[in-house]
């Protein structure tokens, strides 16, 4: 009895050892793989809070941020807190309303249209359409209850411009919201237009969350090539969303344009080759103001063409962009210390059920702070390729397992 009360109590110590071992390889596996983590501060209890990425987090993850992970650590215990993830850039939403004219007139080399709208319509933007090309005039909105009493809204300029350089049209009318049982246009043009059509929209926009990043640029005029390249540098690497420029020019002008980022280069004979992923083209125009919004990417460096042709170049005033903050909503426990990780380039995406249900997910109690970067991955002492190799890593505590359940089998049938 005493041998075999001995030999239970053996077996005890080693498997009791074994999932020390187990927990441990566990938790390594979960973040061995991360190239970077950060401590997060401020959990107090459990419940919901907010974490602002900053632009070195998504400098060194992937450009889709699914290698992102947050774990909180507690001993040989590693708990993964699943998040809700949102760049926080324009939501619009837009009802529209195509209406059809009615008394179309002339007077005074004037042309006028007139909508009746539905009732509590509201509108801020009118898209016009006309059959003639190569047209320039003013349009003045007004709106009425009555049609007899009228009121200016606004007057803006539309254009169309076509040939075998360009093809550009501004014929979009946007104001402030006004509330009219109807609405008449004005239009003083140079030449006789044929009305097509009119969407009446009433456009929401919720602004987003965003910072007005510092940057410098060079301008080079490559007369050769009928170009004006800038070079515009970012102080860092940051998500960016909306450019917009304003010209040094009093005279109309219009440009085809191109932005675009530095994704690569490499070195050849003749030099260092840039490579620059577009985010935006279009014209740059004296009629209209310059600003496109496009998908967010990141960047530092980007570069601006603008396609002259025979004309000279114009000089830029100003320009400016925007870079959306990125923010994460996550449930955690108060126990262990919270980390973010990331740096995994084959990572997927996590899977998370509250993405499902993120409209039932309440307000943050408050945001987390965050620390500085710590690179785990150190390059000073590089362990063996054994080691490295998770693989190898849980085949060896496999083989360690087999044996020591084998011997303590065969020493039970032996006593």
């Amino acid at each position: 009895m005493m041998i075999k009360s001995k030999i239970v109590t053996s077996m005890k110590t080693k498997l009791i050892t074994l999932s020390l071992l187990f927990l441990i390889f566990s938790a390594q596996a979960q973040t061995s793989s991360f190239a970077y983590r950060r401590m997060l501060k401020g959990v107090d209890s459990a419940g919901w809070y907010g974490i602002s990425l900053p632009n070195g987090v998504i400098q060194n993850c992937q450009t889709d941020f699914a290698d992102l992970r947050i774990f909180q650590i507690a001993g040989a215990d590693t708990t993964e807190a699943p998040y809700l993830l949102k760049v926080q850039v324009p939501i619009v939403t837009e009802v529209n309303e195509q209406l059809n004219a009615f008394n179309l007139a002339k007077k005074d080399g004037k042309q006028y249209l007139s909508f009746e709208l539905k009732k509590d319509q509201f509108v801020n933007e009118i898209d016009l359409s006309f059959l003639e090309e190569n047209y320039d005039g003013v349009v003045t909105v007004a709106g009425s209850e009555d049609q007899k009493d009228w009121f200016e809204v606004d007057r803006q300029r539309i254009i169309s411009i076509h040939n075998e350089n360009m093809q550009f049209t501004s014929a979009k009318l946007s104001f402030s919201k006004v509330h009219y049982r109807f609405i008449r246009l004005e239009l003083a043009c140079d030449r006789p237009l044929t009305f097509q059509s009119a969407s009446f929209k009433n456009q929401l926009i919720e602004p987003g969350v965003f910072s007005l990043p510092a940057l410098t640029w060079n301008t080079t005029h490559l007369k050769s090539k009928g170009q004006t390249v800038v070079s515009i540098d970012l102080k860092e690497y940051q998500l960016i969303n909306y450019f917009s420029v304003v010209m040094n020019e009093s005279n109309d002008f219009y440009r085809a344009f191109r932005l675009g980022r530095l994704i690569d280069s490499t070195k050849t004979q003749k030099g260092w080759e840039f490579f620059y992923d577009e985010l935006a083209s279009g014209y740059i125009t004296s009629f209209t103001a310059n600003e496109f919004n496009f998908g967010y990417a990141p960047a530092q460096k980007l570069r601006l063409t603008i396609y002259n042709g025979d004309n000279l170049p114009i000089d830029i005033q100003s320009m400016v962009v925007r870079s959306p903050q990125v923010k994460l909503t996550t449930r955690m426990k108060n126990e262990g210390t919270s980390f973010l990780y990331y740096g995994n380039e084959r990572l997927a995406a996590p899977q998370y059920d509250l993405v499902v249900f993120k409209d039932k997910i309440p307000a943050p109690k408050k945001n987390l702070e965050i620390a500085n970067e710590e690179k785990l991955l150190a390059e000073a002492v590089k362990p063996s390729a054994l080691i490295e190799n998770q693989i190898w890593l849980w085949g060896i505590l496999g083989v360690v397992i087999a044996v020591l359940g084998y011997f303590t089998l065969k020493m039970m049938k032996t006593k």
